[in-house]
């Protein structure tokens, strides 16, 4: 098998940088493809800024959830997003950076609004970041970013597995490499005598769905930086940061 083929439908291995681009390109929020991008940004990030407020700055869930809606609102009424420089680093850390002068720029404001007083810009998943306890405000940020990319990320795979109408394959995946209990994941003679297939069979396709889901993750990331050397950098805190 060569570098990033697969038997169960692979992905174009080959690097992209579409976010900076469209980030790039974008001259007002207020169009369309303004708000769409603002849109992906919010459904992918809104979890990891929310739990950086929780825990850096011990904020209720209601302030936390206010004040991240807020921080995107803010990034499209300053245009802060135009004077991004991909040259400066990741996209993820300038996110950091932006919402800690936000933070603090709120902090010392006297001018606020009550919390509640408001009505709120966007529409945040009801499903909160469930915080561990002593984690750094960088540590939950980025463990929730983890977590985040990889819920996408199996989303995306069920979908793309039940179109090629391997959805067995799909579910041996899920249950050796997502669901497995304290004993670890089950033998591969049990998933074949689960799933009426042979333990050759059962090797092989998860072999294929665990090489089809990094390429999904390792695809999506690429959106987020420059290089290679970004890109394998940034797969490997995602899957530190998912321990």
């Amino acid at each position: 098998m060569k570098e990033h083929d697969t038997t169960t439908g692979g992905l174009d291995p080959r690097f992209h940088t579409t976010l900076w681009g469209e980030l790039l390109r974008l001259k007002d929020w207020r169009t369309p493809e303004g708000r769409e991008l603002l849109n992906r940004l919010l459904k992918q990030y809104w979890k990891p800024i929310y739990a950086y407020v929780r825990v850096r700055w011990d904020k209720s869930n209601e302030d936390a959830k206010d004040l991240t809606q807020e921080f995107f609102a803010s990034l499209m009424e300053r245009d802060a997003l135009q004077s991004v420089d991909p040259g400066r680093g990741r996209f993820r850390q300038f996110l950091k950076t932006s919402l800690e002068h936000f933070l603090i720029d709120e902090n010392r404001s006297q001018t606020r609004q009550k919390r509640g007083g408001h009505t709120r810009r966007f529409q945040l998943d009801p499903d909160l970041p469930i915080l561990s306890p002593g984690d750094t405000p960088e540590q939950a940020f980025d463990r929730e970013w983890a977590r985040n990319l990889f819920a996408w990320g199996v989303g995306v795979l069920r979908e793309r597995m039940k179109k090629m109408k391997k959805e067995t394959l799909f579910e041996i995946f899920r249950e050796c490499a997502l669901e497995s209990g304290p004993a670890g994941p089950p033998s591969y003679t049990e998933l074949a005598r689960r799933h009426g297939l042979s333990e050759t069979d059962v090797r092989n396709g998860l072999h294929q769905t665990r090489e089809l889901f990094r390429l999904i993750i390792r695809r999506k990331i690429a959106e987020y930086v420059l290089d290679e050397d970004e890109l394998l950098a940034e797969l490997k805190e995602l899957f530190d940061s998912a321990q």
